[in-house]
């Protein structure tokens, strides 16, 4: 895992630790392939039940990189049932902001699940940014 990927996934975990009615299973990375693959898969319990997260982390989320990863996050999901696609990035301009919202709209699941984002803020924080 590389630099910006272990923090964010500890952030991602930081995050989720807060929140008592989730038990996290695992946060694993996910190995290179000939398939795209996210860069990291949380399973969880959500009050008992299973849930993944699967998130995609970009060092540089300019919306010609964002684009792509919120489509792959997008196709990932209608193969993966209980999913929650995540995109994380350092930072995230509105237009990229905006990106999640539009991507989300054609996201199956209970309620059309929207790709959350998060971004790093001052002193290596993450911040979930609610489209």
């Amino acid at each position: 895992m590389k630099g910006g990927e272990s923090r964010a996934s500890e952030a991602l975990q930081q995050l989720l630790e807060k929140i008592p009615i989730i038990e996290i299973k695992d946060i694993t990375s996910e190995a290179a392939s000939s398939q795209w693959q996210p860069d990291m898969v949380a399973r969880l319990l959500v009050d008992g039940r299973p849930h993944v997260i699967v998130c995609e982390y970009k060092s540089n989320a300019q919306p010609r990189y964002a684009r792509p990863a919120l489509l792959e996050l997008r196709d990932y999901v209608q193969r993966t049932p209980l999913a929650t696609p995540v995109f994380m990035a350092p930072y995230t301009s509105s237009a990229v902001r905006q990106l999640c919202e539009e991507k989300g709209r054609r996201l199956p699941g209970s309620g059309g699940e929207r790709p959350h984002c998060l971004r790093r803020r001052v002193h290596r924080a993450y911040r979930v940014l609610m489209p």
